[in-house]
Parts: structure tokens; sequence; C-alpha cells
């Protein structure tokens, strides 16, 4: 326990070596000595131990995935195609569609010009020798197409195949009639009036096969009529008129 001690001392004289010298002096005197007693140990409590809760596990959200958008496609309308008419002239009348206007086509038989050109106009073809009136009224640098002719006038394209174009099988086809003649008129077709008819079968004579010799002074294309005989004059014509066509250029 703890308490107080009272000490009483006298005054002395300390020689601590003995040489008879004091080496000092102690003065007597009262001290109260307090005595503490050492404290008792208070036991430290034990903590009690509070059991830590086990926390509850937070389930994990499941992640739903944001669907990706189906893109609508966006449908263009097709278009609607409407066709380019087709343009017919109106007010120029051309009756038998040879491209040439009835205005021109004055039906005389004499060609004049390209505005009277004396043609029929209810015939394509006025002089029936195989080149339609326009394509005779071309231009005379397109007489291998049959330009520069006159549309009137039968004996100007040698064509007794009737092909659009002289060559090899009118050759043929005069072969096969060399030697036919009609000097008295006296075949079933007449030379001069008819020789648009359809001709008897070879050696006959007929005037489509049949050429009078060239014009004087004109074209290599410009033949006189049929003179009645079909032989080294019309093979000379057909020569003359070799690889022409009626066939114009595109």
């Amino acid at each position: 326990g703890g308490g107080e001690i009272f000490v009483k001392s006298e005054a002395q004289d300390v020689d601590t070596d003995g040489d008879g010298t004091a080496d000092f002096t102690v003065v007597a005197d009262t001290a109260t000595i307090t005595c503490i007693a050492p404290p008792t140990d208070t036991p430290t409590p034990t903590p009690t131990l509070t059991p830590t809760p086990t926390p509850t596990p937070t389930p994990t959200p499941t992640i739903t995935p944001t669907p990706t958008p189906t893109l609508t496609p966006t449908i263009t309308p097709t278009p609607t195609i409407t066709p380019t008419p087709t343009i017919t002239p109106t007010g120029i009348p051309d009756k038998d569609g040879d491209t040439l206007p009835d205005s021109v086509e004055t039906n005389t038989g004499v060609f004049v010009s390209l505005t009277d050109t004396g043609t029929d106009p209810n015939n394509p073809d006025t002089d029936g020798d195989g080149c339609s009136d326009p394509e005779e009224i071309a231009p005379k640098s397109e007489t291998a197409f049959g330009g520069g002719r006159n549309p009137n006038y039968f004996w100007d394209f040698f064509d007794p195949s009737r092909d659009k174009a002289v060559g090899f099988p009118d050759f043929l086809a005069l072969v096969a009639r060399r030697g036919a003649v009609d000097f008295n008129k006296t075949a079933s077709i007449n030379r001069n009036t008819d020789p648009l008819s359809e001709p008897p079968p070879p050696p006959a004579y007929h005037p489509r096969f049949d050429r009078g010799g060239q014009i004087p002074g004109g074209n290599l294309w410009e033949e006189r009529p049929a003179n009645g005989s079909i032989g080294f004059t019309d093979f000379l014509a057909l020569i003359r008129q070799n690889h022409a066509t009626c066939i114009l250029p595109p």
C-alpha cells in the first residue's frame, strides 16, 4: 500500500577516507518519504468480439445485350420510263411512203429538179427498174448506189436479176438468152411498152435483158431502150454498170 515515512537524521561529519578531515557535514533534517504503492493493475477486459456479419453477396446483374436494330432498307421506287414517242411528221403527205412528199412528185414523167421529180406519188418506183424514186434522185456522187439516174426512165439501171445490184447473176441471165431477138416485134412481150412484165423462160426474148447501147455523151449508165436483140451490146452495158447497186449507204 502507499504511505509516508518520516526519517530524522542529525548533523555529522563524514570522513570517507579516514584522514581526519571531514569530507562534508551532513545536516540532520527531517524528511518525509512518501511511499507510493505500485498501482494495482486493472485487468484490461477482453473485448467482446462482435462477429462481423457475413455480407450477403449482391448478385451480379445479368446484362441483357442491347439488340442491334435491324435497319429497314429504304426502297427507292423504280422510275417509270416513259418511252419517247415516235414523232410522226404531220402535214407532209406521202401516199406511196417513199419519203418523197407528194408535192414534189408531180407525175409528169419528166424529171426537172428535186422539187419537180415528175414521179408518180402513188408508186415508190415509178419507172420499175428496181431502184426506188428517192434512190435514183440521190446526188450523182452516189452513182454506185443508184444516184444520178432518172426516176422516170426504166433503161438506166440494168438489173435483169432484179436483186437491186448489177453483177454476176445478171451476166448468167444474159447468157441464158443470148441470141434471142424480136426484130419484127413478134415476141409475146412488146419490148418498148412492157419491159416490166414477167419474162418467159429462157432462151425466149424479153426486153428486161435488152439494151440499145449507150446514149452518146451521156453517163455510163444511160442506155437506149431495147433494140430487139440480146447480145454483145447488152454484155457491154452490164460491164459499164457492174457493181452498181440501189442500196443507199447508211
